[in-house]
């Protein structure tokens, strides 16, 4: 996950966004309900980032050098960012393991 996006789903959870930080087992519930209340609350394809897309504009350099045509995609959605975080949180989850980063 990029770092915007981490510390977007990070905070949503109630953690602070930090270079090192863990979810324990025990608190996994609760970031799952809350995770699952911003998706019943924002809409599961709602945009969540407006001006950010993932592909570059018309007349961009792309990351070789070379110019990418009109090719925008629709904006992040709160699914794409929040989804795969959920389906980690109940993993660990159900496995008995934390989450930890940074370490």
């Amino acid at each position: 996950m990029l770092e915007e996006s981490g510390k977007l789903v990070l905070s949503l959870i109630g953690k602070e966004p930090a270079a090192q930080g863990i979810i324990e087992v025990q608190d996994m519930a609760k970031s799952i309900k809350l995770l699952e209340s911003v998706l019943l609350k924002n809409g599961i394809g709602e945009h969540i980032a407006p001006v950010e897309s993932t592909r570059l504009k018309e007349g961009v350099e792309n990351k070789f050098g070379g110019r990418e045509g009109d090719e925008s995609l629709d904006p992040v959605t709160v699914k794409q960012r929040v989804i795969p975080f959920l389906e980690m949180i109940k993993t660990c989850q159900s496995q008995g393991h934390p989450i930890v980063w940074g370490v």
